[in-house]
């Protein structure tokens, strides 16, 4: 047990795979009775990460447990964002967008929030039980559009959100689920935090380093080929080959021109320096299932850049740099698997048949089966969740 026997705690466990289950809706309605009973002398404190969506399931009758599992499963599978899911989530359920923080009035709410969402917005981290929404119902139709999943939503789920939509209609002034005035929230940790001293480790080390991104999103197998992109012209310009081209003038739309100047700046004092490079990322990409094979989107990102790694990095690049890349989530497990990402590098041998296994998104197997799994990276579950972490290295051959 996490926690002695005398303590006056109560654990409940529930959402295993981060899927809303039995366990976690029975834990939700439990908490809904109790902010329920909550006075204005009370303080409610909560502890909001990553996951606390699927750990804090009240769908809206006559949506079932059963139907917000399928759509949560059917949505995932078609690239939706966390972005996405949670305004859903928002919009069919009794304790998000603010819900909870209703339920618990006239009690002050002090929220303490680690953030698993890209730019960090209160509403939307798991779901914003303590923060009013800003999307509305008809929002959720236009993202099962977006992802041409209107057909296979469950019609519970349409039912609700027709008769929210008329009562936001009706009443906007009144939509506001929340007393705003009681509810304090703040964020302890994020992405950039976590990014940013992962950036001063690097230093430490010896690497000249940059943050580029912590807004990386997009499908995880593209963002991969950006970034092989990115290391080519890195070394490119460590040898001083195409000075005279900004950075900016490739396709790095992940990446500001602000920031990719920056980078310039750095390779050109790197390269003085003869030191090696670190530039470093985070954000969450998503992964568009077309195979039925496993693995998680740090993974496949990570298949995907050895791919092309093989394909693209030429031998006379190889002879004067290795690039390595890690690409791994904070809370190490990187989707239905046990490891938290992987880790490749230039100077791996890939067969022809990787790219089988990436186009069968079978990234999993892929590690498994490669030296015998000693590209995972493997951290055990950290108790946290600040989205993923991208590392590229380039270092000059000596």
């Amino acid at each position: 047990s996490l926690l002695p026997t005398s303590s006056q705690i109560l654990l409940y466990e529930g959402a295993a795979n981060n899927v809303p289950d039995e366990n976690a809706h029975a834990t939700a309605l439990k908490i809904q009775e109790l902010v329920c009973a909550l006075q204005s002398s009370d303080i409610l404190i909560v502890l909001i990460s990553g996951g606390g969506s699927a750990l804090l399931p009240t769908p809206c009758l006559p949506i079932t447990l059963e139907d917000e599992i399928i759509l949560t499963k059917l949505m995932s599978s078609h690239g939706a964002t966390i972005t996405q899911l949670n305004t859903i989530r928002q919009n069919i359920e009794h304790l998000k967008g603010g819900g909870l923080a209703h339920l618990a009035y006239p009690a002050q709410v002090i929220s303490l929030i680690l953030s698993d969402v890209i730019g960090d917005p209160l509403d939307k981290i798991a779901s914003g039980p303590t923060v009013s929404q800003t999307s509305e119902p008809q929002d959720c139709l236009k993202i099962f559009d977006h992802l041409n999943i209107s057909h296979k939503v469950p019609k519970s789920v349409f039912e609700v959100l027709h008769e929210k939509q008329l009562e936001y209609e009706k009443n906007r002034s009144n939509f506001e689920r929340m007393n705003a005035s009681k509810v304090f929230n703040f964020i302890i940790g994020s992405n950039s935090i976590a990014v940013e001293r992962a950036r001063m480790k690097a230093e430490e080390l010896g690497y000249q380093s940059i943050v580029l991104s912590t807004y990386l999103e997009g499908e995880a197998r593209d963002v991969g080929c950006h970034f092989v992109n990115l290391a080519i012209s890195v070394c490119n310009q460590y040898i001083n080959k195409f000075m005279v081209k900004k950075l900016n003038e490739y396709d790095f739309p992940e990446f500001s021109n602000s920031k990719l100047d920056e980078l310039k700046m750095l390779i050109k004092s790197a390269a003085s320096n003869s030191n090696p490079i670190c530039i470093l990322c985070g954000g969450e990409t998503t992964v568009t299932m077309k195979g039925n094979g496993k693995g998680g989107r740090n993974q496949e990102m990570a298949l995907s850049v050895a791919v092309m790694l093989q394909e693209i990095f030429t031998n006379d690049l190889k002879k004067e740099f290795i690039v390595e890349f890690l690409s791994a989530g904070t809370d190490g497990q990187d989707g239905p698997t046990d490891v938290a990402g992987a880790m490749v590098s230039s100077e791996m041998v890939v067969e022809s048949s990787a790219k089988d296994f990436l186009n069968n998104n079978d990234s999993y197997n892929f590690f498994k089966s490669y030296l015998n799994g000693q590209h995972f990276v493997w951290t055990g579950l950290t108790a946290t969740n600040v989205m993923d972490i991208q590392l590229l290295i380039i270092k000059r051959k000596k």
